[in-house]
């Protein structure tokens, strides 16, 4: 088991497992300890299948927590940036909170179809290049966002209210970069070890 890469922690579980299926038939009268502990090795598994299991735990268990930590950010976001549009100080009017607050929810709603974004996006199954077209992807939102808030906005005279709404819009390119290659990432590793 630890040749075939299986931690020492697992291997720990495996062996507690290993020892009640082999109590549980002694008392049990079925076999003999010898009897009982090949029956009992016989319904663990092999190393390979017990590593292939272990390893999707350990994709489960990253995926939760990147959606919980997914989640807590576009809540703190959706917070602040609601709070931002009622607050005294940005001053904005009614249609500019209406725009403002579309802006949040496409924010919310890009988040939430990225979660799912793997089902329709090709595996690339070379690493580098899923790797150099996630970065790509990220960067090229992340320029484009750079370019509304650096080059466009300036040349218009906008209120402190214009520019909290447009912030929230110019956000998106980010989010829809960000959101694929993620999404290039998460198609690749789901369908991947989903084949194994």
């Amino acid at each position: 088991m630890l040749a075939a890469g299986i931690q020492s922690l697992a291997l720990d579980e495996l062996e507690g497992h290993l020892r009640d299926d082999i109590d549980r038939q002694i008392i049990n009268g079925q076999n003999l300890l010898e009897q009982s502990f090949k029956v009992a090795i016989g319904q663990i598994g092999s190393a390979t299948s017990l590593k292939t299991e272990f390893k999707k735990v350990t994709v489960m268990k990253t995926q939760k927590t990147e959606k919980i930590i997914g989640a807590v950010g576009f809540g703190a976001f959706a917070v602040i940036s609601v709070c931002s549009l009622f607050s005294n100080v940005v001053e904005t009017n009614a249609s500019q909170k209406l725009i403002g607050l579309a802006a949040i929810a496409f924010t919310g709603g890009l988040l939430f179809a990225s979660a799912h974004a793997w089902r329709v996006l090709p595996v690339i199954p070379t690493k580098s290049l899923r790797i150099t077209l996630a970065i790509a992807s990220a960067v090229l939102g992340a320029v484009a966002t750079a370019f509304v808030f650096n080059v466009v906005m300036p040349r218009f005279n906008l209120s402190l209210a214009q520019i909290a709404v447009t912030a929230l819009w110019a956000l998106q390119p980010l989010i829809v970069g960000s959101a694929l290659a993620g999404g290039l990432i998460e198609a690749a590793n789901r369908r991947l070890t989903s084949a194994t």
